[in-house]
């Protein structure tokens, strides 16, 4: 990885690509962000988003540990950057963000599902119609996301939260709604 590269040109670059981010060209910004991170070896998932004035840059393991271990690297040498904030893992987002992304990269509305949680483990199980169409893969993935958007991959990784979907046969009583059944997970260290 060269780390100081990356540094180097993303500073000289914030400021404008800050003005782009805002007028609506995102896009740009998020494709010459990662043709600059390819170029310096860096190869980790990454998300742009705005909040209160300032643009995050927000690097995510995919729950990789290794990978973890280098991003802490990489974030740990990252300047200030006026407008900035850099992050090296997803952070808590609002649940109806969350759904949002979900239906956006899914399709599924996770205000009509069920959930339920495994007696003392750490475990999230997500209880789905039968109409719930995501092969092996897919679930995964979906489970991963709305984990580490819910309740923030740190805290989902440091506490070794998992998530998986079973088909709901029968109306379980013991299921909840998801506002329900995050905070059962958050701040439980």
């Amino acid at each position: 990885m060269e780390v100081i590269r990356f540094w180097e040109t993303f500073s000289t670059h914030a400021s404008d690509w800050a003005n782009m981010f805002r007028s609506g060209k995102s896009r740009v910004v998020f494709d010459e962000i990662n043709s600059l991170a390819e170029s310096c070896s860096i190869d980790f998932q990454f998300d742009l988003t705005a909040s209160s004035g300032e643009l995050h840059l927000i690097f995510s393991p995919e729950g990789d540990l290794r990978d973890a271990e280098l991003i802490d690297v990489l974030v740990g040498r990252a300047p200030l950057i006026s407008g900035w904030r850099i992050f090296s893992r997803r952070q808590r987002k609002p649940l109806q963000d969350v759904r949002a992304i979900l239906l956006n990269l899914y399709a599924i509305d996770v205000n009509r599902l069920r959930f339920s949680i495994e007696p003392g483990a750490k475990e999230l199980v997500v209880r789905t119609p039968t109409e719930f169409d995501l092969d092996e893969e897919e679930t995964a993935g979906f489970c991963n996301i709305l984990l580490w958007h819910a309740i923030g991959e740190d805290h989902v990784m440091r506490v070794g939260i998992r998530c998986f979907a079973v088909i709901e046969t029968d109306n379980n009583n013991e299921s909840m709604t998801f506002s329900e059944a995050l905070p059962k997970f958050v701040g439980d260290d």
